[in-house]
């Protein structure tokens, strides 16, 4: 297969918050062992198969301080490396949510509220192939919070993790799994309300 110089990211961060002491009671196993965990499995089967395009696996550390190693390699990054970038697909807290959301970055709508194909398109992807399989994937509904004349991301985008690092420079796509619909700000932190997984 004859390469054609454009790349797609594929990255987890391997850190946790149960190292921070506001985050005590928080499980690492979810985030993002989870997502660690399929990044892993990804680089094992994927090992001697031959792409057109690269494939560039990273794994990421403290997403938790701030984004600071994703934030670190973007800025590592060359103009010529961004301009042959396909996009970045995220992966953190793959495991206890009550649903699997494929979300884009802030870049999806222009400043009158349009959305931008170019900056969806991995998604949208996401979203098809996930149709043909009958995976039920999801994108966050933008429910407005009581009180509120906007929600907390709009239709289709996510928030709070590595693909912010890449949204300003290319399409991204964060998978992960939480529950959108529950409150009280709809912001995608209220993962599930069954009461066998602690908060």
């Amino acid at each position: 297969t004859k390469n054609t110089g454009r790349t797609l990211y594929v990255g987890a961060h391997y850190d946790s918050a149960t190292q921070y002491p506001n985050y005590i009671d928080l499980e690492g196993l979810d985030d993002n062992a989870s997502g660690s965990g399929v990044l892993s499995e990804l680089v094992y089967h994927f090992n001697g198969v031959n792409t057109a395009d690269t494939i560039k696996f990273i794994a990421f550390g403290s997403e938790e301080g701030g984004l600071q190693g994703s934030k670190a390699f973007v800025a590592s990054l060359s103009q010529d490396e961004i301009d042959n970038a396909i996009g970045m697909i995220n992966l953190d807290s793959l495991l206890t949510g009550d649903n699997m959301y494929a979300n884009a970055g802030d870049n999806s709508y222009d400043d009158d509220g349009n959305e931008i194909a170019a900056n969806v398109k991995l998604r949208e992807a996401a979203l098809r192939i996930a149709n043909e399989l009958n995976l039920g994937l999801q994108v966050n509904p933008a429910i407005i919070p009581p009180g509120e004349t906007e929600p907390y991301k709009p239709l289709g985008v996510g928030c709070c993790s590595d693909q912010e690092s890449f949204d300003s420079i290319m399409p991204v796509v964060a998978f992960e799994a939480t529950n959108w619909s529950l409150g009280p700000d709809f912001d995608g932190y209220t993962q599930t309300d069954n009461p066998d997984i602690p908060d």
